[in-house]
C-alpha cells in the first residue's frame, strides 16, 4: 500500500511506499477517459521506503486522474486523484 500526497495536488505529486528487495514497480497515471498520461517502470534493489515524484504534475490539465501502482509481486493499487491549479 502506498501514500499518495497531496490530494488534491497542483504542481507536485508524491508517491511513498515500501519496496521489497529486487522488486520491479510500475507507476501509471490515467485520465478519466482511460488515456495513459504518464508511466514509468523502475527496479528497487534494496528493501526501503521509496518516494517517487513524477515530473508530470505541472504539465497536467486540471481534473481527475487515476494513479496505478503495480509492485509486480503484490496486487496493483489504484488511487483517484484531483489536479487543481
Amino acid at each position: 500500500m502506498a501514500l499518495v500526497y497531496p490530494n488534491p495536488f497542483s504542481n507536485q505529486l508524491n508517491i511513498s511506499f515500501y519496496a521489497e528487495d529486487g522488486q520491479s514497480h510500475k507507476v501509471e497515471l490515467f485520465d478519466l477517459q482511460g488515456r495513459r498520461v504518464y508511466g514509468i517502470d523502475f527496479f528497487i534493489r534494496d528493501k526501503s521506503y521509496e518516494i517517487v515524484s513524477p515530473d508530470v504534475a505541472a504539465a497536467l490539465q486540471d481534473g481527475e486522474y487515476v494513479l496505478r501502482l503495480d509492485g509486480r509481486k503484490d496486487a496493483a493499487h489504484t488511487y483517484r486523484l484531483v489536479k487543481l491549479k
